[in-house]
């Protein structure tokens, strides 16, 4: 499935992760340019097996000289299993041995990454522009 196949509100795909592990995505709502928000669940991962679904929050702030883009996951973690099972004690066991040491250090090498494409592909942009004679 290509990335713009994957913006309607309803739309699922099979993730085949790297490691070969895969998660099921699906599009809760998409206003292009603002808003973009998903669920993910069915992951193969066995860190991932206290989580019923997860959800992504996208919103895309214009500013002066690009786009500012802040983000939020929420975790829904499964009741019958540990730490789900331990209520808010089971949640604040979920957020420091799963969130804090492994979520944030991956979604902030995911950013990086990010980043580093859209800077290239700015340079790759500006270097062209600047080859091209202008008439």
């Amino acid at each position: 499935m290509r990335g713009d196949e994957f913006s309607q509100a309803g739309t699922r795909r099979l993730v085949r992760l790297t490691n070969e592990h895969t998660v099921v995505e699906e599009v809760i709502e998409n206003q292009p340019e603002q808003y973009f928000t998903y669920r993910v669940w069915h992951s193969s991962l066995p860190e991932a097996k206290p989580i019923e679904y997860a959800i992504g929050q996208f919103w895309f702030l214009p500013q002066a000289a690009a786009t500012m883009i802040r983000w939020r996951y929420s975790f829904k973690l499964r009741k019958g299993h540990f730490p789900g099972l331990l209520g808010g004690l089971g949640r604040l066991i979920f957020r420091t041995s799963f969130v804090v040491s492994m979520w944030v250090p991956f979604m902030t090498r995911r950013r990086r990454l990010h980043e580093a494409i859209y800077r290239n592909r700015l340079d790759s942009r500006f270097r062209k522009a600047a080859a091209t004679p202008s008439r």
